[in-house]
């Protein structure tokens, strides 16, 4: 997965195998128990050969997900991933997932309270015969879907909608204007996507600008 561009740390791999095995976010102490052995075998032989390739797969294909520095959190693969172990999504499904992960990450659905956010989107997507879009439901319940124009003032590249943006140009086949090659993840260094100034800082600092009142 690394070598794809799909970098986990223990903790990501830990919620998976809650989610997969108990149909939750938290209470880790589940795994602990001797007779959860066999079962974490089976299930990570599972996710090993087929689920976790395949969403990764299904990320960069059709979400345009070239690796996980591009996402604002990974977490948010933890229901997609426990889906994939329990059903073939259909392109129907996989269009709802894309949809969903989007706003997972603009509207930051796991920036805080973890644990039992996963426990709640989890037991959707166990039980729920629609569960993407159950899933965006509670999005909207917090945050309303629609991005206004007021959301782009004064932010800059560490904002979610600077990645909703890079996937949605990488959907239209944009290309680099310097190397002429498109902006999917290329390789080698010098071809990697490089962020740069429109108005370089220190011919803002000349005309009084500076870091502080980057609105104006």
């Amino acid at each position: 997965l690394e070598a794809g561009g799909f970098v986990f740390n223990l903790d990501f791999i830990v919620y998976v195998l809650l989610g997969v095995l108990h149909h939750v976010g938290s209470e880790m102490e589940k795994l602990h128990s001797p007779d959860n052995l066999e079962p974490i075998k089976a299930a990570w032989k599972k996710l090993d050969e087929k689920t976790l390739d395949f969403v990764m797969n299904l990320m960069k294909t059709h979400a345009y997900v070239d690796h996980t520095k591009e996402i604002n959190s990974v977490y948010a693969l933890v229901p997609i991933v426990v889906y994939a172990f329990n059903n073939n999504p259909s392109q129907k499904d996989i269009k709802k997932i894309v949809k969903w992960f989007y706003y997972s990450q603009i509207r930051q659905r796991y920036i805080s309270q973890l644990p039992q956010k996963l426990d709640k989107d989890i037991g959707i997507v166990i039980n729920s015969s629609s569960p993407f879009d159950d899933l965006l439901s509670l999005i909207k319940a917090e945050r309303p879907l629609e991005i206004s124009k007021d959301e782009f003032v004064g932010v800059d590249v560490r904002n979610p909608l600077f990645s909703l943006m890079r996937w949605y140009f990488k959907s239209k086949n944009a290309i680099c204007l310097t190397t002429g090659l498109g902006i999917r993840q290329n390789m080698g260094s010098t071809y990697s996507l490089e962020h740069d100034h429109i108005f370089p800082y220190s011919v803002l600092k000349e005309k009084g600008y500076g870091t502080q009142n980057r609105i104006q």
